[in-house]
């Protein structure tokens, strides 16, 4: 796991598992909800494809309560996602 920092604050990457912490991601933004990305149309449409495309053993999108927890993603919806917060933050998760 990779620990990069976006204007001050830190966000955890695994490539290795082509891991996101979308809940880090998120913290920039208090205005956006991780569910109102979910739940978009657009969204949901695109993760379906991913499923059906990738071959990895994690899943696109998984939560986890506790300590540690939070919203993780694949890498890829997770460009999506940077995308859909900030156009600037998009292209610092894309030089990752």
């Amino acid at each position: 796991m990779e620990i990069k920092k976006f204007k001050g604050k830190l966000i955890a990457f695994d490539f290795d598992n082509e891991i996101v912490n979308a809940t880090d991601m998120i913290k920039h933004y208090p205005n956006k909800r991780i569910n109102d990305f979910l739940n978009n149309q657009q969204t949901k449409d695109f993760m379906r494809v991913l499923e059906a495309n990738i071959n990895t053993e994690n899943p696109v999108i998984k939560s986890e309560v506790g300590r540690y927890g939070g919203t993780y993603m694949h890498k890829r919806l997770a460009y999506k996602f940077a995308a859909w917060l900030n156009p600037e933050f998009e292209n610092f998760v894309l030089n990752q």
